[in-house]
């Protein structure tokens, strides 16, 4: 995919994916981070790695659904809150 075919691909389909993760985020700045995420691995994708992705709509909405999950998941994470009172600090994994 050439530089210009990227570009076309991210004006085209960008207010889509962040209206979208927006939807299944509720935070604009969750959603801008995820959307930029997903371009980011569509580019190393087809750039770096030389994969060839027939469908990229599709590829890009499915990995955004799967981003999000993640990212939800990450979020409701509780603390766990031991007998002594005192909360554990959060760690990411």
């Amino acid at each position: 995919m050439t530089p210009s075919q990227f570009e076309k691909l991210v004006r085209d389909e960008r207010k889509g994916l962040l209206g979208y993760a927006c939807y299944r985020l509720g935070n604009p700045d969750d959603a801008e981070d995820v959307v930029q995420d997903v371009l980011v691995q569509f580019h190393q994708q087809v750039n770096e790695r030389n994969v060839e992705i027939r469908r990229p709509q599709a590829w890009l909405y499915r990995t955004l659904a799967n981003l999000c999950i993640s990212r939800l998941r990450e979020s409701e994470r509780i603390p766990i809150v031991p007998l002594d009172g005192q909360p554990e600090p959060v760690t990411s994994e």
